[in-house]
């Protein structure tokens, strides 16, 4: 969470960030003053897996929930693996 939050100044105009309600308790706890010193809302969202979330702005959104990860990790390894295959028969 403290990554996103200094990695991804282009989210500006109110950003918010949505997390799985018990998380949401954890960061508040954690790192509420952080977020709320740089201009964030943070905001419960019950379809969000725990340890998942999504930040949202008037400038673009950033989905880092499980799902989102797990297909990107999945696409990455079907990619390499296609690869491989291409090399050999080459």
């Amino acid at each position: 969470m403290r990554e996103l939050l200094h990695a991804e100044p282009a989210l500006s105009g109110r950003p918010r960030l949505w997390l799985h309600p018990a998380d949401l308790t954890l960061v508040k706890g954690h790192l509420g003053a952080e977020f709320e010193a740089a201009g964030w809302q943070l905001q419960p969202d019950d379809t969000i897996s725990r340890g998942g979330c999504r930040a949202t702005s008037s400038s673009g959104e950033l989905d880092a929930t499980l799902e989102s990860r797990w297909e990107s990790i999945t696409q990455q390894v079907r990619r390499r693996h296609k690869d491989g295959q291409n090399e050999e028969q080459a």
